[in-house]
């Protein structure tokens, strides 16, 4: 017997009981003879799906249909998902146990089912339909479906956006538009509109052609201007491209009107404290021709400090990145961003200023490479060279009597810069030195001492040294909360002492 048969026999059974019931005066209540009430049941077609082949990234849609084959309405309450091999299937129900969807007795509804592989794959899955049938209250629906490799389309727009510049009003100008068609598949275009200023005018129709696998179609767009109010428009295209069925292409003249660029932002910092990596972050850059779209960042650094070594942003390319400021003075950042049809922004520039927290912060750099020179602060009283007088390369962070100070860079391939900082110095005499330690073919080399004292540049100086050298810059006289310095006529000369750390 077949399950139709059987289910209008089903059918006329619960009706006749119906009525015999209810001539008996028994209601919808089962008596002594186990007659029940009118019931619903659900009949589902096909108790199965197969996608097949699909091609990747292509998506394939089937659907199955939930009848009610029984006596009375039926309630169905959830189709979902109960496994699903890579995330692949997807249904649509509206349904809900709060809302169930209601369906009368032979009456039918169709829920769509989505298969969309992304890699070459045998995929497999089930869904459950949830209803009121008390025989089969939770109906199961195997999927499967394979993922292939084939032909498909891929239509790219070259350039992404043309941008006609300035025409003056009353002339025109004619540039090319290609559409190439990356893939191995048939673009076929749907259809091809535009939008906007009617100053663009297209000498090609595409609506309808076809374009084949690893082929191209151009065209020439003139723009005549007749206002000076700047012009835009956008040529759409609908395809059969599973990636992006839909294609834009941005059409601009004198400055666009009122179409909307890329905006580069940075949040920018104010004041930093060197030397300390400093943040830039340029994720409020927006496009608002297309707000979900990636954004292309170009970072680069339009000025720091003389003798600076920092020269690029640690990331370019990146949204969040940063730069060292390495010295104490000015820097300045410039953020570009380019949207998907290489539309660029106006720059963004951030400018802080990189001001020495301590008390106390002296710099060293020099002008060569393959140079290792050394900046030493010498506690009154004590020698190049001795612990723990002698704050250098080889005695870091020395424990003083008040402040201690401590070397918070330390060069060795050339350039610099090194740094000393002391946070709170004691009362006192500081002497400043600088060692040329190794001359690693870098020569004779010019080099310059920075004195910094309560956020502000006291003092800068420069002196020729050849290697092995030491030159004593000067001392810096501290009495609290203010300090002087003091420079000394000495010439860089010879140094034939020590030249490791040694305690006396």
């Amino acid at each position: 017997m077949t399950h139709g048969i059987a289910s209008q026999h089903r059918h006329i059974l619960r009706v006749a009981a119906a009525l015999l019931l209810t001539s008996c005066g028994a209601g919808g209540a089962t008596d002594k003879y186990s007659f029940t009430t009118l019931e619903p049941e659900v009949f589902i077609t096909p108790s199965a799906i197969d996608f097949g082949d699909v091609i990747v990234p292509y998506t394939a849609t089937e659907t199955f249909s939930i009848q009610n084959a029984g006596a009375s309405d039926l309630s169905v309450t959830e189709v979902y998902l109960t496994s699903d091999d890579g995330n692949v299937f997807s249904v649509e129900f509206e349904g809900s146990e709060e809302a169930p969807v209601i369906i009368e007795v032979d009456q039918r509804i169709e829920v769509p089912v989505t298969f969309a592989p992304d890699i070459y794959e045998d995929f497999t899955g089930s869904l459950v339909v949830l209803s009121d049938d008390p025989v089969n209250p939770q109906f199961y629906i195997p999927l499967s479906g394979s993922g292939v490799d084939g032909p498909v389309p891929e239509l790219v727009a070259d350039p992404g956006a043309l941008d006609f510049g300035l025409v003056e009003i009353g002339s025109s100008s004619m540039l090319q538009l290609d559409f190439n068609n990356e893939g191995g598949g048939e673009v076929v275009v749907e259809s091809a509109t535009m939008t906007g200023s009617t100053a663009f005018e297209l000498s090609t129709d595409l609506t309808g052609q076809a374009i084949a696998g690893f082929d191209a179609r151009s065209m020439v767009v003139t723009y005549a201007p007749t206002n000076d109010a700047g012009d835009n428009a956008t040529l759409t295209l609908l395809t059969n491209d599973p990636r992006n069925p839909e294609l834009s292409v941005f059409m601009l003249g004198n400055g666009g009107g009122d179409f909307q660029y890329p905006d580069a932002e940075i949040d920018c910092p104010d004041r930093v404290n060197p030397p300390t990596a400093v943040s830039l972050d340029g994720r409020g850059s927006t496009d608002p021709m297309n707000p979900d779209g990636e954004l292309i960042y170009e970072w680069s650094i339009l000025s720091t400090p003389d003798g600076s070594s920092t020269t690029d942003v640690i990331d370019p390319g990146k949204a969040f990145t940063s730069l060292f400021a390495d010295l104490a003075g000015s820097y300045t950042v410039q953020l570009i961003v380019e949207n998907e049809v290489g539309l660029r922004s106006e720059p963004d520039v951030c400018q802080f200023d990189a001001i020495p927290p301590k008390n106390l912060h002296i710099e060293l750099i020099w002008d060569t490479g393959d140079s290792d020179l050394d900046l030493h602060l010498v506690q009154g009283g004590a020698e190049l060279f001795e612990m723990p007088g002698d704050c250098t390369y080889c005695n870091p962070s020395p424990s003083w009597d008040g402040g201690d100070p401590f070397l918070a860079l330390d060069d060795r391939t050339g350039y610099g810069p090194e740094n000393i900082n002391i946070d709170a110095p004691s009362d006192g005499d500081y002497d400043i030195w600088v060692h040329y330690f190794d001359d690693k073919g870098g020569g004779d080399t010019i080099a310059t001492v920075r004195v910094w004292m309560n956020g502000e540049m006291t003092w800068e100086g420069s002196e020729l040294m050849s290697g092995r050298d030491a030159w004593h810059v000067g001392f810096v006289r501290w009495l609290h909360p203010e300090g002087t310095f003091s420079q000394l006529a000495n010439e860089p000369e010879r140094w034939t002492g020590r030249t490791n750390c040694y305690n006396p």
